[in-house]
């Protein structure tokens, strides 16, 4: 009912019941009160809005993460193909 897709378990089969309205009330009233007090509203000009420090903070920790993490990755790599050039040579001692 809610879904994205038209699953068959979306279908109605039941237009008619009182219960299935009263259900689909009751999620449609769910979701427009979550939506109406997300904040949203609360912004005068959405155009200036941006993010919040929190959000950037969190963003700015995962880039500098992402980061360490993929000079980790690249010394790993070449370490490990200067070391299989090495065993090719013959010249690798351990």
């Amino acid at each position: 009912m809610l879904g994205f897709n038209s699953y068959e378990s979306n279908a109605l089969t039941d237009t008619d019941s009182a219960t299935l309205v009263q259900a689909l009330r009751q999620a449609s009233k769910n979701i427009m009160y979550t939506v109406a007090n997300s904040g949203n509203y609360t912004v005068e000009n959405p155009d200036e809005a941006g993010l919040d420090n929190m959000t950037l903070t969190f963003i700015g920790i995962d880039v500098a993460i992402a980061a360490v993490l993929a000079a980790v990755e690249l010394i790993v790599v070449f370490r490990w193909r200067r070391k299989l050039g090495k065993a090719a040579d013959g010249s690798g001692k351990k």
